[in-house]
């Protein structure tokens, strides 16, 4: 499966794992990682994308038509998740989510593509820096 995993957060500081996540897109061609920064410091000497993570996959994600959705963040990041991967044609039913302040809904569809959102490294955070998403290309196999 072709693999699109976005991660989202507001400055450099607030990334973890990028260098396993960038060795995993070296390991794996189906792999790609995609870090965005929604407001990188000078510091950052940020070189990659820039955006709300929603925005980056909006840029990123032509047609999502037969993907899964995982999603994890606050209610807000969630919601305009769900609005853009509907729109760009997944279906509600194969989105999956996870909110701190919401509860949790689910589908799946054997053999479709996927998408992914995290959330904030700090469970006690009630107010999320960041969001994950990626996506994938193919049928899923079990080892």
């Amino acid at each position: 499966r072709k693999v699109y995993y976005f991660f989202g957060a507001r400055s450099k500081r607030d990334l973890f794992y990028s260098d396993e996540l960038f060795d995993i897109e070296k390991k794996y061609p189906n792999f790609k990682y995609i870090p965005a920064l929604s407001e990188p410091k000078v510091a950052d000497k940020w070189e990659g994308e820039v955006g709300l993570i929603t925005h980056v996959v909006e840029r990123t994600i032509e047609d999502g038509t037969g993907m899964e959705g995982y999603l994890c963040g606050p209610p807000p990041m969630i919601d305009a998740s769900i609005k853009l991967l509907t729109k760009k044609g997944l279906k509600e039913s194969n989105i999956y989510y996870w909110s701190p302040k919401r509860d949790c809904v689910a589908g799946f569809v054997a053999g479709s593509s996927r998408a992914v959102l995290g959330c904030d490294r700090d469970p006690s955070n009630s107010n999320p820096a960041l969001g994950v998403f990626g996506c994938a290309e193919g049928a899923a196999t079990e080892k």
